[in-house]
């Protein structure tokens, strides 16, 4: 995705600009993926024309993750068990391959064929084999944590733990740390920092994360689901989005466009960008999906 219309200015910075001039024809519809938190861990819900369904329950909904096709659907069981389903959470297929079941994943390969995860007998981080189960580990200089494949297939982004993003091509070579975020220097006076890298466009010159900022809490090792801010890794600085009031989700799509989900609580509004910035359409959310976590979009 090339948000190149877009200034590097940070997200919740961003003006209160229109988006109704802009608007197309085009439509926000689809099925949408929400998370609501419940006492045996979460609830994996769609939501489609007005019905909302629970599509997976307890641990194994923390960390569901789709395909880039949209076509299935990967998680991991609380006994740390890495199971394949259909979008709905049926036909269930369990791979033999037991994971460590933080910091991990599962991510999906850029070809929808691999999983990465790390092996739950000494955290070694890898591809799984969807269709075969045959664990491939990583370059020893990509070992780190939330690890994600780059759209096109060719690099790996991940986090250092300390707040600090890193990019390798596949086979381990040409390392680079993206600007700014984690450092401790006068590069970073707002402290900028991300652990967790929610999904990357084609080249991976862009990326979705939780943007931390200050002395706000980092928060744990857990994979998180949910990203706020888009950033520049050329610069590692966050990029303004043409929406109203706070940006509170941002869902990078696997065909370049970004939902972003902004306002406050009680009247949030989805966005629909193009990969260049340009506000395609926007919609008022229900009511009553107010108190959920966006967790995908499936057009």
């Amino acid at each position: 995705m090339l948000l190149s219309g877009l200034s590097a200015t940070a997200a919740s910075a961003a003006p209160a600009a229109s988006t109704t001039s802009s608007v197309t024809s085009t439509k926000i519809s689809g099925t949408f993926y929400y998370a609501k938190d419940n006492y045996n861990g979460e609830k994996f819900l769609s939501y489609r024309s007005g019905k909302l369904r629970t599509v997976l329950n307890g641990y194994k909904a923390n960390y569901a993750e789709f395909s880039p096709n949209g076509k299935r659907l990967a998680y991991v069981t609380e006994a740390g068990r890495l199971q394949v389903s259909n979008p709905d959470g049926t036909h269930v297929r369990k791979l033999s391959l037991r994971v460590a079941p933080f910091g991990y994943g599962p991510n999906w390969t850029a070809n929808g064929k691999g999983l990465i995860v790390a092996r739950k007998s000494d955290n070694k981080a890898g591809v799984v084999q969807v269709s075969n189960g045959k664990f491939t580990p990583l370059p020893r200089s990509i070992q780190g944590i939330h690890i994600r494949m780059t759209g096109d297939g060719k690099r790996y982004l991940w986090s250092d733990g300390t707040g600090g993003i890193w990019s390798a091509r596949v086979d381990g070579t040409d390392v680079k740390r993206v600007p700014v975020l984690g450092k401790q220097d006068r590069t970073n006076p707002k402290q900028l920092r991300a652990y967790d890298i929610v999904s990357t466009n084609r080249d991976g010159s862009r990326i979705t994360v939780d943007l931390i900022k200050g002395n706000e809490t980092d928060g744990d090792l857990g994979s998180g689901q949910v990203a706020d801010a888009v950033v520049d890794t050329k610069t590692g600085k966050p990029i303004a989005l043409p929406v109203r009031g706070r940006v509170s989700q941002v869902l990078l799509l696997s065909n370049g466009r970004l939902l972003v989900r902004s306002g406050p609580a009680s009247k949030r509004v989805l966005t629909l960008l193009s990969a260049k910035g340009k506000v395609l359409a926007s919609k008022t959310e229900p009511s009553s999906l107010r108190n959920l976590t966006l967790r995908d979009y499936l057009p």
